[in-house]
């Protein structure tokens, strides 16, 4: 087994052929309340609702990837991303608010001013408090990751 990350993208390499490595990640992942599904090359490693409709984790986490067999080698290739579009939201807002900001500077309404820098402020913060929160989620798949020997 080794591990490499480079930026977001990690790969992970297992000693294992293809097919008994799918078999024995698809049984972990099911007693570690992970949803793995696996399709051609691509490999999806996910939180899921229990029984009671809750998510297990606070901050929802998908490790998306490929997975290519080498001789008697299988390696997993993939990105975290948030179970929800997160940056497309943080992108939209932000560009919401800094073209309000503008038209406020612009017409010299303070109060509005102050708005966008409260509105900015929050928009921080939840991004801040995800990534941190999604941190426990993404450290149960590494784990699970590392375990497959």
């Amino acid at each position: 087994f080794s591990e490499r990350k480079n930026r977001n993208k990690m790969e992970f390499e297992f000693n294992r052929e293809k097919s008994s490595f799918i078999k024995v990640l698809k049984g972990k992942c099911e007693k570690n309340a992970l949803k793995c599904s696996v399709e051609d090359n691509k490999i999806m490693i996910e939180t899921f609702a229990n029984s009671e409709g809750k998510l297990e984790d606070t901050i929802p986490a998908v490790f998306k990837g490929t997975i290519e067999a080498k001789e008697n080698k299988t390696s997993i290739k993939g990105r975290f991303t948030n179970g929800f579009y997160l940056t497309t939201l943080v992108a939209v807002a932000a560009i919401l608010i800094i073209a309000r900001l503008s038209w406020s500077i612009y017409q010299k309404q303070l109060d509005n001013i102050i708005m966008c820098a409260i509105a900015t402020a929050i928009l921080v913060i939840v991004c801040v408090v995800v990534n941190i929160k999604g941190k426990k989620t993404k450290e149960r798949i590494i784990t699970l990751l590392k375990q497959l020997q």
